[in-house]
């Protein structure tokens, strides 16, 4: 019985003035006039927008190549040198260093040969050639031509444009672009050319100029970098070129195109007054409509160019559109079908519920719920909206709803706002609000529990709203991200009292929880609709948090020009950093950050701007490790990592990279220390079995450990506290004071033996020294049973 009468109800409810038939109406009228609108819509600018699309894609693919030639051409180039210098600076017993003389040392000039050819073949595709120009010794290794001295073939080497640019050139390092240079510097070989780009650094690296001790110089070769390009984009190649700044290409798969200059074209001296890095435009290339794109390569002022013409460009997006159209077509039938469908089954679940409804009222009348049906149940839920208003236990739910609503701007309409304003049951009627955001350190807050951390909240916005007068109001919320929001309103807005409400907060939550805390504080607003304003305003401030942890209260006005100011930090700060830390001044290092902090502090700056340059300092520091190659331990690791999650202030950063700093050098100095005991080690081995030698000399001992005499001076010193030519004598006055006491040997023969070749010298040295001639001193100290040579 009871479905027959809901089955009749349906009956009477799909006529067209019921709630089922104008449901079926709305829903086709609706999937019409929504197919013909998006139709025509999609007809006439999805294909501008997917040809945008195709625009940015093309662009990103010659960023790609941008970044792929960064990385397997320029940084592994880069990183040999790198090695190089690490070599050079004494850790490689194999390489010719800069100081040594040429004489004597031609094994170890052929080893450096070879050691460049071992560089070159594990690195194949990449690195053609390497050669290192010594200065003081006038000649040149090369891994293809070998040891050429400048002095016999001078006329050469004036063709080798690195070492003249080097001489000229104000930085420490440049990248040469790509020319026709020598394969072999013999002069049988001098018509033999092949395109290369020359990467090009002085040493010591922090030398430019003429003060440097040599110049290390790589090839790579035009076709390895034509040949990546080739790889990554096999369809645009033959369109994709390399310019320099003068407009001349340098690299392109047509390769009697190079050299050819192309400053003329006006595509071209765009793309050189360009400041950005990558970008694509429209223009003509000779008679022909182009998209021209090009992007920045990496430590270089060259830029990678691709042009190709309108009408390939865009040729694929004819399909689409035709496409586009069948599908509207079919979008059409589908919706009606599916509109009677959605109909039935929306309208289902609603006749039961006015059923329901209908038995909880007693309502008699069998037609209110068929002909009016949300009405029915729209008076129904004012109903009980009056009840549940009238429970004083949903209050604090109403509240959360109301101040969340007023924070995220959900209110649409004024009339809902005044609505829920009389749900909430309070007086807001003053002339100014701002919103104040508490955020308490994460780090301590999540050793809370939920629960913990939810009376920490209640307890905090009580406190709060405790204050509460005629002149001031404060009523808070705590969010879903362990933030607390305030909403004040007051009769004139005055940072003082902002400023006292800090001070109460950070005092609470430290006195009673140990807990930090930041807070922020929105520019103040005249009308309570607009709060939301103020609620992002303070929501942004938190990222000023990190620099101005001494602050109570970061407020809108005092802040939030910083956030849209165009002024940059000078690099500067940057570059002696990077200077002091590769010398190992670590106070000049701590002066630098306390600059940069106090600067940052100081300045005019946006927080994204200064977290910029920290994450340069961040990582150079990182570069500056891997060079020490210093094994950092996983706490170091973690900190190196979480540098500003970690450190919650400018402060603590400066103060870690510092700490980290000295024991990177503090580990350096003991690693060269060990190796310089093994050194000396070395060399008083030597010392002793050669120490009769009339001959044995600083040079002769430094030779032999393959060092500098002055180098090898120095750390000798440092060792064993004595000078060379001290611990010489030394040696050899004990040596012979030992032969007269226990040898029958005359006073020449000890001396020969001892490595004096003149016994006047040895006399003179062993008097001086015991305060007897060797003579008297045998005769005064040796037992009394040994024979005493006459002298």
């Amino acid at each position: 019985m009871e479905l027959d009468s809901l089955n009749q109800k349906l009956s009477r409810m799909t006529k067209l003035n019921s709630l089922f038939g104008k449901l079926i109406l709305s829903f086709i009228i609706v999937v019409m006039i929504v197919t013909f609108i998006v139709g025509i819509f999609s007809y006439l600018f999805f294909s501008s927008r997917f040809n945008h699309e195709i625009e940015t894609v093309h662009q990103k693919v010659l960023e790609q190549v941008a970044e792929t030639l960064k990385f397997q051409i320029i940084e592994p180039v880069i990183l040999c040198f790198m090695d190089l210098s690490t070599e050079y600076d004494g850790s490689s017993e194999t390489l010719f260093h800069f100081n040594e003389p040429v004489k004597g040392n031609h094994y170890q000039l052929y080893q450096t040969y070879n050691y460049f050819q071992k560089i070159v073949a594990n690195h194949p595709g990449i690195i053609s050639a390497i050669h290192v120009y010594y200065k003081k010794q006038d000649l040149i290794i090369s891994s293809s031509s070998g040891v050429s001295y400048l002095t016999h073939q001078g006329q050469s080497y004036k063709k080798l444009d690195w070492l003249r640019a080097m001489n000229h050139y104000p930085d420490s390092f440049r990248w040469i672009e790509s020319r026709k240079v020598l394969r072999d510097i013999a002069p049988e070989t001098m018509d033999r050319k092949t395109n290369y780009f020359t990467f090009v650094r002085t040493f010591p690296m922090i030398s430019s100029g003429t003060d440097y001790q040599g110049v290390i110089a790589i090839d790579v070769a035009e076709s390895t970098v034509s040949r990546i390009i080739q790889k990554i984009i096999p369809a645009e190649y033959q369109h994709t070129f390399i310019i320099n700044q003068r407009g001349q290409i340098i690299s392109h798969p047509r390769k009697k195109l190079l050299y050819q200059s192309l400053n003329q074209e006006k595509y071209v001296r765009r793309i050189l007054a360009s400041r950005r890095n990558y970008d694509s435009f429209g223009g003509k290339v000779g008679r022909v409509a182009s998209m021209i794109a090009f992007a920045s390569l990496p430590y270089s002022d060259w830029k990678i160019v691709n042009i190709t013409p309108i009408h390939r460009f865009y040729q694929s997006t004819i399909f689409v559109q035709q496409l586009l159209m069948v599908i509207c077509l079919l979008a059409i039938g589908i919706g009606l079908a599916a509109s009677f469908i959605l109909t039935r089954r929306i309208y289902n679940p609603l006749a039961v519920i006015i059923q329901k409804v209908r038995a909880l009222t007693g309502s008699k009348d069998p037609n209110l719920a068929a002909e009016n049906e949300y009405g029915f149940i729209n008076h129904f839920i004012d109903e009980m909206a009056v009840k549940v208003t009238s429970l004083q236990a949903n209050e604090p739910v109403i509240r959360n709803h109301f101040i969340t609503g007023l924070l995220y701007n959900r209110f649409l309409t004024a009339q809902e706002f005044a609505k829920e304003l009389d749900l909430f049951h309070a007086n807001l009627d003053y002339p100014y609000f701002c919103v104040v955001l508490i955020q308490v350190d994460h780090q301590v807050f999540k050793n809370f529990t939920f629960e913990e951390s939810q009376t920490i909240k209640e307890r905090l916005i009580r406190a709060s709203e405790a204050n509460n007068s005629p002149a001031l109001y404060h009523v808070g919320v705590g969010l879903a991200d362990q933030r607390i929001a305030l909403i004040i309103g007051s009769t004139r807005p005055d940072p003082e009292h902002l400023e006292n409400l800090a001070g109460k907060i950070t005092d609470f939550l430290w006195a009673d929880y140990r807990l930090p805390v930041s807070i922020t504080a929105g520019t103040w607003t005249d009308s309570l609709l607009g709060i939301h304003r103020s609620f992002q305003e303070a929501a942004v401030l938190f990222k000023y948090c990190y620099f101005y942890p001494d602050i109570p209260v970061l407020t809108g006005e005092a802040f939030l020009p910083k956030e849209a100011s165009p002024e940059s930090l000078p690099d500067s700060f940057i570059q002696e950093f990077a200077a002091n830390l590769k010398t190992g001044n670590l106070k000049q290092v701590d002066a630098v950050l306390a600059g940069l902090v106090e600067r940052i502090r100081q300045g005019h700056y946006s927080a994204d701007h200064c977290r910029q340059k920290l994450l340069e300092i961040t990582r150079i520091f990182s570069i500056y490790i891997k060079e020490m190659q210093y094994k950092l331990s996983e706490k170091e690791i973690s900190g190196l990592q979480d540098l500003f999650s970690e450190n919650n202030n400018i402060a603590g950063f400066a103060f870690w990279i510092t700490g980290c700093a000295e024991r990177v050098f503090q580990w350096n100095q003991t690693r060269i220390s060990n190796r310089n005991y093994q050194i000396v080690a070395e060399a008083l081995a030597y010392i002793a079995e050669h120490l009769s030698a009339a001959d044995l000399s600083l040079d002769s001992v430094a030779e032999h450990i393959r060092l500098s005499p002055g180098y090898f001076s120095k750390i000798f010193k440092e060792v064993t506290g004595v000078a060379f030519i001290t611990y010489i004598n030394d040696q050899r006055l004990e040596k012979a004071r030992g032969l007269l006491l226990q040898t029958a040997l005359s006073v020449q023969e000890v001396g020969f033996q001892a490595g004096y070749n003149a016994a006047a010298y040895f006399i003179k040295q062993f008097k001086a020294r015991y305060g007897y001639t060797p003579y008297d001193y045998r005769r005064q100290f040796q037992p009394r049973s040994q024979t005493v040579p006459e002298s």
